[in-house]
């Protein structure tokens, strides 16, 4: 895979901790920013790296389509990792979504690796008529478990 490299400003990129209580009240999702890539063929993207707790760890990514319109089908791919203390925990594979759509969520790994603190980054795909290009999301802010 070939991966874009894209810088974000540090002001913007602030880190959040979110500290989690025991018990079922303590469900909780943090998200990166959105970043934006593209056009590739024609198409401008955003994605996102987000980090759950609902009684086990979970990484996700969203990619959505920054105009009207939808992406074709096996147009757009993610792929999530999840982090505790800066340790990669869990990593799904690639999933190429099948359908055309505005937006979706997934390339979900799912784990609970214990007390920690937890993060999720992953990559999204655009496909570029031949192939893909492929684009880091920004990591989601900590979730302390």
């Amino acid at each position: 895979m070939n991966f874009v490299r894209r810088t974000v400003s540090t002001a913007v990129a602030a880190t959040a901790v979110v500290v989690l209580a025991a018990g079922p009240a303590a469900a909780a999702t943090v998200d990166s920013i959105l970043l934006y890539y593209g056009p590739v063929q024609g198409i401008s993207y955003n994605n996102q790296a987000s980090t759950s707790n609902n009684s086990i760890m979970t990484a996700f990514i969203s990619v959505e389509k920054t105009t009207s319109g939808t992406i074709p089908a096996g147009w757009s791919s993610g792929q999530a990792s999840l982090y505790r203390n800066g340790a990669l925990c869990s990593s799904a594979a690639m999933y190429y979504y099948p359908s055309a759509v505005h937006s979706w969520s997934g390339g979900t790994t799912v784990k609970n690796c214990g007390r920690g603190n937890y993060t999720t980054r992953g990559s999204t795909g655009a496909y570029n008529g031949s192939g893909y290009n492929y684009y880091y999301t920004a990591t989601s802010p900590i979730l302390t478990y």
